[in-house]
């Protein structure tokens, strides 16, 4: 009788466990995790996967107070529940990597991340071939089988995403692509759909490329860009963020690589993308304080957490505009940590090449985008109107490497002697750091 009765309470102690345990795994589902602010060093043309983000924009739980560890310990059955958890954890151990990728299958078929019953991506779309992969997401080129479309599917995995508690990102992407809904030069949300081990978000199939692609190898065959050239693409992408803005939306990682063709070759409508970082606001709100970006495009009242508003991401469009009139950021730096007291303490070099050999007007334009004062730096819907950036206005056909090569035709063409006077005054009358800045000047243009 006394073993029968032992035998008994094991097993409804062990059923007890499981249900603890159930009710465990919901809540740890539940959780936010922290993610560590991400690393990054790359120029402002190359592909930049890493974004940081403030690990303080997750909530924390407290730690359990002593008397309720101590209530713990006093339940009844505690040591049997100690030493069942015991031997649990010992089996654990020695289960095989796919009875444990089973089991977390297993668990992850009962949490629907968005709360929308389960669809099987195959009856409505069939999937062709992938077009490029990242951290949390595969994308794959979809074909609608109604309707014949051609679209784009972001088939992100769940596991990962909630395993370092950026589920909340996914679902400020959705409520971000749906605002922008019915917006020309934003890419657009289609379809979403989930099932037991992934959301799919389906989109526009941008067939072109991004803009980091094709900048890139203009600025590697050219150098820089003609300020006509410049002001074209400046156009489309000021355009693009201020359709954001109009909608109370802040893109917050507005760079090159964010911005894709709709027709091959560069051509067509230039859409801006990727709005896993947008966030909501209204000028009556406050400023947002969560620091999160791509490093070189980042404000500097991002950097100190002091609160940003939508004048954030005009700021990152000076950035664009510099790099294409230059083909380098306005600001020196190698990490992350001197990308971040460049951007809020270094001075633009104004003065002295490339950006002294900008037109007036577009200089202009590029010292009110770069305007550490969020407050008196210029708002995106005010650029439009620009001389320099509107359309017929004023931006020539000549580039810094134009004007560049010019004055060093000029310089051949002299004599001797006023060469040899030339140098001796610029020796005189110029710092070791202009000296630096000229020399860059001259290896971009010496090509």
């Amino acid at each position: 009788m006394g073993q029968l009765r032992e035998i008994t309470e094991n097993k409804n102690l062990s059923t007890r466990l499981e249900t603890q345990t159930t009710d465990f795994q919901t809540l740890a589902d539940k959780k936010p995790l922290a993610r560590a602010d991400g690393y990054h060093r790359s120029t402002c043309t190359q592909k930049q996967d890493v974004k940081i983000i403030d690990s303080n924009m997750f909530t924390k739980q407290p730690w359990p107070r002593k008397e309720e560890i101590h209530s713990t310990k006093c339940f009844l059955g505690y040591r049997r529940l100690k030493r069942f958890l015991r031997e649990l954890l010992d089996g654990l151990r020695d289960m095989n990597r796919t009875n444990l990728s089973a089991s977390t299958l297993k668990l992850q078929k009962t949490h629907h991340l968005l709360e929308m019953e389960y669809r099987d991506l195959s009856e409505k779309y069939e999937k062709r071939r992938e077009l490029g992969r990242g951290g949390f997401a595969v994308v794959h080129e979809v074909a609608d089988k109604k309707k014949g479309d051609v679209l784009a599917c972001k088939q992100i995995e769940k596991e990962r995403l909630l395993h370092s508690g950026m589920e909340r990102l996914l679902v400020k992407e959705i409520r971000a692509m749906e605002r922008m809904r019915g917006a020309p030069r934003a890419m657009q949300l289609r379809d979403v759909l989930e099932d037991a081990t992934h959301v799919y978000l389906v989109v526009d199939h941008c067939v072109g490329g991004d803009l980091r692609g094709t900048v890139a190898a203009h600025l590697q065959q050219h150098g820089c860009y003609t300020e006509a050239a410049a002001a074209d693409l400046m156009r489309r992408m000021a355009a693009a963020v201020l359709s954001c803005h109009e909608r109370g939306v802040i893109h917050r990682d507005v760079k090159f690589e964010n911005f894709l063709w709709s027709d091959p070759g560069g051509r067509g409508e230039l859409k801006l993308a990727d709005f896993g970082l947008a966030a909501f606001w209204e000028p009556e709100d406050p400023p947002i304080r969560e620091r999160c970006g791509t490093a070189p495009f980042m404000a500097p009242e991002v950097w100190t957490g002091l609160g940003y508003t939508a004048a954030a991401d005009a700021w990152a469009l000076g950035i664009l505009m510099a790099v294409l009139l230059t083909g380098d950021s306005p600001f020196h730096f190698e990490d992350n940590k001197q990308c971040a007291e460049a951007t809020c303490s270094q001075a633009v070099e104004w003065e002295i090449p490339p950006l002294s050999l900008v037109s007036r007007h577009a200089r202009d334009l590029l010292s009110r985008l770069l305007e550490k004062d969020p407050a008196r730096r210029m708002p995106v819907s005010e650029m439009m109107a620009h001389p320099w950036l509107r359309e017929g206005g004023t931006a020539t056909e000549s580039s810094v490497k134009a004007v560049m090569r010019g004055c060093m035709d000029s310089v051949l063409d002299m004599d001797g002697f006023r060469q040899a006077a030339l140098i001796l005054l610029a020796r005189k009358t110029i710092d070791d750091g202009r000296s630096q800045a000229f020399f860059r000047a001259f290896q971009k243009c010496d090509t």
